[in-house]
């Protein structure tokens, strides 16, 4: 199944990134402690790696109920389309992640 990506411009414009929008890997409270959201970008950028050459991760900007999201870049729709495969089926400390192409 083809999934429709969007390409975004990084901070400089020059460069393209797709986007993996990570649910379910960690909610607000978590965030609000420094080290502890290096931590879980870190270990979501970890997960990822797995499926593909990550290029950024950072916390997204919804949070859905209890839950916020974390985008996770790729240079390429093929990686991020492997990354996101991988994702669907992957569950974390009891959770089952959910994965989308940020649009």
């Amino acid at each position: 199944e083809e999934v429709p990506w969007e390409a975004f411009s990084d901070a400089t414009g020059l460069e393209k990134r797709f986007v993996v929008r990570v649910e379910n890997a960690c909610t607000a409270p978590e965030l609000e402690d420094d080290e502890e959201r290096e931590e879980i970008l870190r270990d979501v950028g970890d997960i990822c790696s797995a499926y593909a050459s990550v290029v950024a991760v950072e916390v997204g900007d919804a949070v859905t109920d209890e839950f916020v999201p974390i985008d996770v870049s790729f240079s390429t729709a093929d990686e991020a389309h492997k990354a996101l495969q991988g994702l669907q089926k992957r569950v974390v400390g009891g959770i089952a992640l959910s994965a989308e192409p940020l649009r």
